[in-house]
C-alpha cells in the first residue's frame, strides 16, 4: 500500500488514544522520513521507532539514541550497530536472554572472543552462532563436528569455506527443510560469475539461495531447472524473472507442494500446444490446462465443457458457444451448480440474459443517470 500523506501521519501521531499512536509506530510502518523526525520526541516509544530509520539519522542523533535513558530505546539503537560494535553485541545478548532476538544477534553481531567462547561452552545457542561471520576459525572447526545436526548444517553455509571444506562436514539438507536465503549470496544477487559457482555447488543451501537471485545467468538457470532438489526447482520457478516454461509446466503437473498451483500465473507459463498434449490426460488438473491453449479446437472445448471435472473451468471460457452457456445456466443438477455460477460470469453471455437473471433474482434496475450511484 502507498504511504499516507504526511499530514495524516502527524494527526495519527498526535491522536488522543494511546492505542492508535502505538499501533501506528509499531505496526503502521510510517515512511523513513516520518520515523526519523521522531528521534528527539519526549515519548520513548517514538524514539524507539526512530531507530528503524537509522540510515536517515545524523551521527549525533545516533549517539544520543545509543545512550538514551530508556533501555528499550538503547536496545533498538544497539540492534542497528551490532554488526560493528562488539560491546553492544555482548550487552544485547545479556539483555535479551533466551528471547528470539538473541539468536539473531548471535548470528550477525560482531563478537568478542570471550563472548564466542562462552556461548560455545554453554552449548545452548550453537545453531545461531555457527553462522556468525566473526566466529573464530577454531570455534568454527569445533562446531563442524558438533553432535547436533542443526549446528552442523549451519557451518558449511559459511562463505569462507571451500567446496572441499563443505564436503568434509557431515550435514544433511532435507527435502522439507525450510531454509532462508543466505544473506551473503543475496548480497551478490547480480554477480553472474559468483552465482554460477553457487549453482554448481554440491551444497543444496547455496543452490537454493542462487535460485532466487535475479542476476542468475541463463546457463545457471538451465542447470538449476534440472536440479535434483525439488525446492531448488520450485524457488527458481517462483522467483526468477524468466523461469523456463517447461519447468513451470513440469512442476505444476508433477509437483505435490501447495505452491505449484500458483505457477500458472508466472510469466512464461506455456499455453500454445497444451490442448494436443493434455486434452486427453487422465488427470483433471492437466485437462484444465488445455483450456489455456489459444488454438483449442471447438470439439475439445465442448467435451471439456461437459466433463464434470473440467466443466466449471470451461464454463468461464468466452469461446464457449452461447447456447452451451445457457444450457449450463439452466442445468438443474445440484452437482452442476459450480459450473452454472462460472457460466454466469462468462463474458460471452449476452446482456439480455444477464438482465433476465437479475430480474428473476429480484435485483432492482437502477437508472444509469441515478444521482445516488457512487454515493
Amino acid at each position: 500500500m502507498p504511504p499516507l500523506p504526511d499530514w495524516a501521519y502527524e494527526r495519527l501521531l498526535d491522536h488522543p488514544k494511546a492505542l492508535v499512536r502505538s499501533e501506528l509506530v509499531t505496526w503502521g510502518r510510517p515512511p523513513a522520513h516520518v520515523l526519523a523526525g521522531l528521534a528527539d520526541h519526549e515519548d520513548p516509544m517514538y524514539r524507539q521507532a526512530a531507530c528503524r530509520a537509522w540510515d536517515r539519522l545524523a551521527d549525533g542523533t545516533r549517539e544520543r539514541l545509543l545512550h538514551d535513558g530508556d533501555p528499550d530505546v538503547r536496545q533498538a539503537a544497539a540492534l542497528r550497530v551490532r554488526h560493528e560494535d562488539e560491546e553492544r553485541t555482548t550487552w544485547l545478548v545479556g539483555r535479551l536472554g533466551d528471547g528470539w532476538q538473541a539468536g539473531e544477534v548471535l548470528a550477525s553481531g560482531r563478537l568478542t572472543r570471550e563472548l564466542a567462547e562462552r556461548v560455545v561452552a554453554e552449548g545452548e545457542r550453537l545453531a545461531a552462532i555457527a553462522s556468525n561471520p566473526w566466529l573464530p576459525a577454531d570455534l568454527v572447526a569445533r562446531l563442524a563436528v558438533d553432535p547436533d545436526p542443526r549446528v552442523r548444517l549451519q557451518v558449511p553455509a559459511r562463505p569462507e569455506l571451500s567446496e572441499s571444506g563443505r564436503a568434509a562436514i557431515d550435514y544433511t539438507v532435507g527435502a522439507e527443510d525450510r531454509l532462508p536465503t543466505l544473506g551473503w549470496v543475496w548480497e551478490r544477487r547480480e554477480d553472474a560469475a559468483f552465482l554460477r559457482r553457487c549453482a554448481r555447488s554440491p551444497h543444496t543451501w547455496l543452490r537454493r539461495s542462487a535460485a532466487v537471485c535475479p542476476g542468475l545467468p541463463a546457463d545457471a538457470v538451465e542447470r538449476l531447472a534440472q536440479d535434483e532438489d525439488f525446492a531448488v526447482r520450485l524457488l527458481l520457478a517462483e522467483f526468477h524473472p524468466e523461469p523456463p516454461p517447461e519447468l513451470l509446466l513440469d512442476l505444476y503437473l508433477n509437483g505435490t507442494h501447495r505452491a505449484v498451483g500458483m505457477l500458472v500465473v508466472r510469466p512464461g507459463f506455456p499455453a500454445a500446444g497444451l490442448a494436443a498434449r493434455l486434452g486427453d490426460s487422465p488427470a483433471p488438473s492437466a485437462r484444465r490446462l488445455a483450456l489455456r491453449d489459444p488454438g483449442l479446437e471447438p470439439e475439445l472445448l465442448d467435451r471439456l465443457g461437459r466433463d464434470p471435472q473440467t466443466r466449471a473451468d470451461a464454463a468461464r471460457d468466452p469461446r464457449l458457444p452461447v447456447a452451451r452457456i445457457r444450457e449450463l445456466l439452466a442445468d438443474p443438477d445440484p452437482e452442476a451448480a459450480q459450473a452454472a455460477r462460472a457460466a454466469a460470469g462468462n463474458p460471452a453471455l449476452p446482456a439480455e440474459d444477464m438482465r433476465r437473471m437479475l430480474d428473476r433474482a429480484g435485483v432492482p434496475e437502477i437508472p444509469v443517470n441515478d444521482p445516488t450511484i457512487g454515493c
